[in-house]
């Protein structure tokens, strides 16, 4: 993927003009993913090659609905790569769903060799229930070599404090997807910012993407600005850079320095307090709370967390609070 991408800006200040135009129609009843493990191979439902299998077919509860109003013959289009583009997984996996026994073409199990083809109703298993994807595909999204010119979809958002990095919320508060346009609410963001973090995050459908930005075995880098009322000490930085524990884990080495002057007015977008002492933390991981934890054991709080840079998507003053850039379609490859 190439590191430069074309930003299109657009400010959030009333949510009223924006609306979508895709036919999309998608609930849960619940927040949690609970595959149930079942034989590999197709076959009917009624009887799976693996006995402990327990979904059960029926009408699905939940619907995603995708009509690309187009027309054709030549549909051709692999299960990893429908899956990974429409549910924003990784094609491994998708395959990995499609072995479980996870995932149903017009009522039957899934193999990792099928190919979707227009008018096929696919299923996948998730939360207890089967939801299903109704599929319009032609010959107008498929290049000459037969791969899809479907669009990735990706789009940087600046999360302010108070604000959840989640589509549901049991106590009502604000999330991400109360401030983004109806039109990216498909888009699933590439890691989290707690509820009093602020700064870059990265939402899209490519599932590949997603695994690149997320997966700690791919080590990408995520760079935060951290503020704290006194100076944390020399032999709690080093023990940041070589690994610490906290509770029952062993972070990885963080690189983190102190901010001088001129490297703070470079920010001077983020307004950030000049009577706070400010750090710049690199991760490689992102464990939950990291960074507060870490803080804590000096016995002080983090005043203000940012993150600035997560991959090759970098914070800049055109992507203040409350403002979304688009970055220009990519073909999904």
């Amino acid at each position: 993927m190439s590191k430069h991408f074309y930003l299109h800006l657009i400010e959030l200040k009333d949510m009223s003009s924006f609306t979508t135009n895709n036919n999309r129609n998608f609930k849960s009843t619940n927040t949690k993913n609970r595959f149930v493990q079942s034989g590999y191979g197709r076959g009917n439902l009624n009887q799976p090659n693996n006995p402990s299998f327990t979904p059960k077919p029926g009408n699905s509860t939940v619907t995603l609905a995708v009509d690309n109003g187009l027309d054709g013959k030549k549909d051709n289009f692999r299960i990893n790569q429908f899956l990974a583009f429409h549910l924003a997984v990784s094609r491994r996996k998708g395959d990995d769903m499609v072995s479980k026994g996870l995932v149903e073409i017009n009522g039957n199990l899934a193999t990792l060799s099928d190919r979707i083809v227009k008018g096929d109703k696919i299923k996948y298993y998730k939360n207890g229930e089967w939801v299903e994807i109704v599929n319009s595909l032609d010959n107008e999204n498929l290049n000459g070599s037969g791969k899809s010119n479907l669009k990735t979809e990706i789009i940087m958002m600046y999360k302010p404090i108070f604000s959840l990095t989640t589509k549901y919320d049991p106590q009502k508060r604000r999330t991400i997807y109360s401030i983004l346009p109806k039109q990216y609410h498909h888009l699933k963001p590439a890691g989290r910012l707690d509820y009093m973090s602020e700064g870059l995050i990265v939402l899209t459908n490519d599932g590949d993407l997603m695994q690149k930005l997320t997966h700690p075995e791919n080590n990408s880098d995520k760079e935060y600005l951290v503020a704290v009322r006194r100076a944390l000490p020399d032999k709690l930085l080093e023990k940041y850079r070589a690994g610490l524990e906290i509770d029952d884990y062993t972070t990885n080495p963080v690189v983190v320095s102190l901010l001088k002057k001129d490297e703070l007015e470079s920010f001077e977008f983020l307004n950030l307090e000049s009577h706070l002492i400010w750090y710049k933390f690199i991760l490689s991981e992102g464990r939950n709370n990291q960074i507060r934890r870490m803080i804590e054991l000096d016995e002080q709080n983090a005043q203000r967390l940012i993150r600035i840079k997560h991959g090759q998507f970098i914070l800049g003053p055109e992507l203040k609070e409350r403002t979304t850039l688009v970055v220009k379609n990519m073909p999904l490859v």
